[in-house]
């Protein structure tokens, strides 16, 4: 496994606003956002605190008060009919009001996640003042401006899609803003999400050109894959700002033909630790192993330990002998639900390395999975899982990386632009790329007992074949795609957002509760409706209570 740039566990950073009553002098000993930026090392060093802002998903200090979790996984797979919230009915109630749209504006889901991500944005937005005037070699320079815009950039993106329009800050903010700011619309966010991606792409090198020491940055694919897929999320949902799908084609063929990617040659491979940043790797957050426990200041992630096997580490029948064997501890959120995993095809090699079920062997010990400890699914989240040979101390700090970005889903979401554009052969091209790499996986890494390593699978427990290419052509080509997309890239916190953008989720809900038609009814009512610029229907969540008071921001529909 390849050095990894360790971005997560970095310096935290606290600055007052500038004044016109400040004397101009630099004070000694004493680093301010003025004279960090005095010397390569220094602003290498702020940047990288910019970058720890993206992995605050368990949460972030205001005060002496901690804030909830808010993995994207809530959104994403929960959110969708990929997943339930999973775990034990006593554990889950906090969750359940996210799960079936009848969250509270006081409630953590929304609020973590807005403190959290307009904290970080202060940083990076301190950044982008700093950098143009800083004493810092010009070359890296440009890079460190190209990683502050990237990453303003992901979070804005982050943030409309969770809340719709919220308020812009492009610099830090000062006291008198406060209370005199309104929220932006949808399509003002996205102006500047793309501005940023744009000032990205301009700036950054590729991935080839990093020193090993430091992969795992923003480079210009990641700035060009963000921005293809903020446009085509924009062409689903709120398109005023008139995209095309010619657009996310012309994006995601400069990636393919840079040359920089390609797809991994073992699928079972890609969310093991010896597959993080690999040849498919767009963009991954870093984490690291350490003996951490709650808090935001450390190198790992506690989304491993969150998504983990519950039945072995709360079953008295099981967990015992789970220990013994080095099981690593799981609280069992986040569970593929029956209806996806029946969605593979047969013998589909992605299914096992997706969701694994009870009497799967994995990492080589044997999984028990009760269903009253998955959430009723009967499943646990395989691309979430730790390898034991890697588990830390603490279990809270898993350093295990989170994947945003793979060149999969680049393939995808060119077959679906040619597929709309009506270029047929480049979309069967496209996916059946993505289903030939599928069909050459192994094993999901230790599937016998005792054993953890990667096994190739015999000719005879294969279906004849396995993955047939794509043929189709028209809508049902188009149906293709979306399912393969479901497949591929499932529990990857994609879904939700899949469905918002394909006017498909409001059935989804429906499949998903169909005893129980008030979620779809909430849903709706918490949806920004068609008309205008918007093309379907945009569910969000509600604006934090304490910023609709405080400053009197505008609460979203139903709240």
């Amino acid at each position: 496994m390849m050095k990894k740039l360790i971005y997560v566990f970095s310096v935290v950073l606290l600055f007052v606003s500038c004044t016109e009553d400040f004397l101009d002098l630099r004070q000694q000993g004493r680093l301010t956002d003025q004279n960090y930026f005095d010397n390569d090392d220094n602003a290498i060093m702020f940047i990288n605190a910019c970058y720890a802002a993206i992995g605050w998903d368990e949460g972030i200090y205001l005060g002496v008060e901690q804030t909830n979790h808010f993995y994207e996984f809530w959104y994403g797979d929960i959110l969708s009919d990929d997943a339930r919230i999973g775990t034990q009915p006593g554990d889950r109630a906090w969750l359940q009001p996210l799960e079936e749209w009848r969250l509270l504006s006081s409630d953590g889901a929304s609020k973590s996640m807005w403190m959290a991500n307009y904290k970080g944005l202060f940083r990076i937005n301190m950044a982008i003042l700093r950098l143009p005037d800083a004493e810092v070699s010009s070359d890296l320079k440009e890079r460190l401006l190209g990683e502050a815009y990237f990453l303003r950039g992901y979070i804005y993106f982050y943030m409309v899609r969770v809340f719709g329009g919220v308020p812009l800050f492009t610099e830090p903010v000062k006291p008198s803003e406060y209370k005199t700011t309104d929220r932006a619309s949808i399509s003002e966010v996205y102006k500047l999400i793309e501005k940023d991606f744009k000032e990205a792409i301009a700036r950054l090198p590729e991935k080839s050109e990093y020193p090993p020491g430091d992969l795992g940055r923003a480079t210009k694919g990641a700035a060009r894959a963000y921005l293809a897929r903020a446009i085509m999320y924009q062409i689903g949902t709120d398109n005023t700002n008139n995209h095309s799908w010619q657009s996310v084609f012309d994006l995601t063929e400069e990636i393919i033909n840079s040359g920089e990617y390609q797809l991994y040659p073992n699928y079972a491979a890609i969310f093991e630790m010896d597959g993080e940043n690999n040849s498919e790797s767009i963009f991954e957050v870093q984490f690291a192993d350490n003996n951490e426990g709650w808090g935001v200041v450390k190198a790992g992630t506690t989304a491993s330990v969150f998504q983990g096997n519950r039945t072995m580490t709360y079953h008295p029948s099981y967990r015992d002998e789970a220990k013994e064997k080095g099981e690593p501890e799981g609280w069992g959120f986040n569970t593929p639900t029956k209806e996806f995993v029946n969605s593979f095809e047969p013998g589909d090699p992605r299914r096992i390395c997706t969701a694994y079920g009870d009497m799967e062997v994995h990492h080589g010990i044997l999984q028990r999975v009760e269903e009253e400890y998955s959430g009723g699914t009967g499943y646990y989240n395989r691309k979430a899982r730790i390898d034991p040979d890697f588990v830390p101390t603490n279990m809270k700090s898993s350093p295990t990386n989170i994947r945003k970005f793979r060149y999969a889903d680049i393939l995808l979401m060119q077959a679906e632009a040619a597929c709309y554009l009506g270029n047929e052969g480049i979309a069967r091209q496209r996916v059946n790329e993505v289903r030939a790499r599928a069909r050459q996986a192994t094993k999901p890494k230790g599937s016998i007992e005792g054993r953890n390593t990667y096994v190739p699978y015999r000719p005879d427990e294969l279906p004849d074949n396995l993955l047939p290419d794509i043929t189709s052509s028209g809508d049902q080509l188009l149906q293709d795609i979306w399912k393969e997309r479901r497949v591929e890239l499932g529990m990857e916190a994609l879904r939700f957002w899949d469905l918002v953008r394909t006017g498909r989720y409001y059935d989804a809900l429906t499949k998903k509760f169909p005893d129980d038609p008030s979620v779809r009814e909430r849903c709706i009512q918490h949806s920004i409706p068609v008309g205008g610029g918007v093309v379907n229907p945009i569910p969000v969540l509600p604006i934090p209570i304490s910023e609709v008071v405080s400053y009197g921001l505008e609460q979203n529909p139903g709240y």
